[in-house]
C-alpha cells in the first residue's frame, strides 16, 4: 500500500478513519460478546453501518475500486482490536483463516459467498472455546467484505481478493516476521536456517569481492 504523510498503515487519510472508526469499534465491541449464531445475526446493523460508511467514504474519491483501501483499513482495525496476543499459533490461525476466505470468495463469487459461508463454515464455529475468536473474526471479514463490494462483478471480487492477500502479506511483514526474529534472538535459530544464512552470506561476500577485483 502507498504511504504518504498523515495516513495510517493502510494509506487511509485521517479524515477517512475518523469516519470509519466509530462503526468499526461499534462492531468489535459487540463481537466480543458473541456466544451463538443468534448473537452473530444480531450484528447485522453494525455490519451494514460499517459497509455503508466504507461506501460513502469511497464514493468521495470517484474512481473504481476506491472501496478497497477503506476495506483494507477496516479489516485491519477489526483484527487488531480482537487478536489476543502476538503468538505463533495466532499467526498461523489468522493466515489459515485468510486463505480460507480467499478460496471462498474465489470459488463462490460475490453472488453466492454468503450462502456458501453459511452452509459450509458458519455452522462449525466453536462458540465458547478460547480460540473461537478466529471463527468470529472470519465471519466478520466475510460480512464486511461482501457488503462493501461496489457490485457483484468479477472486478469487485478481484479487489476483495487483493485486499485479503495484502492483509496477510502486511501482517507477516510487520508483525509475524518481527515476532519470529525476536524468538530467534531469545531461543536461537533453527540449525538449517543458520547454516544456509551463513552460506548465502559467504556467497554474497564472494560476489562482492569478485566485482571489486574486476573494478581494480
Amino acid at each position: 500500500m502507498p504511504y504518504v504523510a498523515a495516513k495510517d498503515l493502510a494509506g487511509i487519510p485521517i479524515k477517512d478513519r475518523e469516519k470509519l472508526n466509530p462503526y468499526i469499534f461499534a462492531l468489535t465491541g459487540k463481537m466480543r460478546r458473541v456466544r451463538s449464531l443468534k448473537d452473530l445475526d444480531a450484528l447485522a446493523p453494525e455490519i451494514r453501518n460499517l459497509a455503508d460508511a466504507i461506501g460513502e467514504v469511497a464514493n468521495g474519491y470517484q474512481y473504481e475500486g476506491a472501496f478497497a483501501g477503506e476495506l483494507n483499513y477496516s479489516l485491519h482495525m477489526i483484527l487488531f482490536d480482537l487478536i489476543p496476543d502476538a503468538r505463533y499459533w495466532v499467526a498461523a490461525d489468522i493466515t489459515g483463516m485468510l486463505e480460507e476466505l480467499l478460496f471462498l470468495f474465489n470459488t463462490a463469487g460475490l453472488t453466492n459467498v454468503l450462502a456458501r459461508y453459511r452452509g459450509e463454515m458458519e455452522t462449525t464455529i466453536s462458540f465458547g472455546e478460547d480460540r473461537a475468536f478466529i471463527d468470529i473474526l472470519e465471519w466478520a471479514f466475510v460480512q464486511v467484505a461482501r457488503n462493501s463490494a461496489q457490485d457483484d462483478s468479477r472486478r469487485s471480487k478481484r479487489f476483495i481478493l487483493g485486499v485479503l492477500r495484502h492483509i496477510d502479506m502486511e501482517l507477516y511483514r510487520r508483525l509475524w516476521a518481527v515476532y519470529e526474529d525476536l524468538q530467534i534472538e531469545k531461543n536461537g535459530d533453527v540449525p538449517g536456517y543458520a547454516k544456509w544464512r551463513e552460506k548465502i552470506a559467504e556467497l554474497l561476500e564472494r560476489l562482492r569481492q569478485e566485482r571489486a577485483d574486476k573494478r581494480a
